[in-house]
């Protein structure tokens, strides 16, 4: 599977409840974000769904907020390799002026986010954090993949 579908639900931040569509591609490590749209509660073939609200149906990542600082760690690293494209009819989810370095501490790098960062912002944020997740899972799966040949 090279290309994963994703929606990202998000709710609790600026703005009405969102949903965001994005694509990841494997082989490209390339994170695609589509468009916006109203909060879908709703289940969409296909689609991997990651969301911030327990209480949501059947999600298959839970975007917590502890793990805030991981998302804007891979959004910034995403974007700084080119691996993120976001599209002209989502360029209102791109969080990057929501978002400024703050310093440092033993954790890494600090990050002091605007009060009005909205929903659809946090879902990229999200979605650049499962995908920095997924390239773990990946390597994982190519090395037992490797090793099962070498006992064949």
């Amino acid at each position: 599977m090279s290309h994963i579908l994703i929606r990202t639900n998000i709710a609790g931040y600026g703005g009405a409840p969102a949903s965001v569509m994005c694509a990841y591609d494997t082989e490209s490590d390339i994170l695609a974000v589509s468009s916006e749209r109203e909060y879908e509660d709703c289940d969409r073939d296909g689609f991997l769904k990651i969301s911030n609200q327990n209480r949501d149906k059947a999600y298959d990542a839970l975007f917590t907020e502890d793990l805030t600082r991981n998302g804007i760690t891979a959004f910034f690293e995403l974007d700084a390799l080119k691996l993120l494209a976001i599209s002209s009819k989502a360029q209102r989810c791109n969080p990057l002026n929501k978002i400024e370095r703050d310093g440092m501490d033993e954790g890494g790098m600090k990050y002091r986010i605007a009060p009005d960062i909205t929903n659809a912002q946090v879902a990229v944020l999200a979605a650049s954090w499962y995908v920095n997740t997924q390239r773990g899972v990946t390597a994982v799966r190519e090395f037992a993949e490797e090793m099962r040949m070498l006992t064949i």
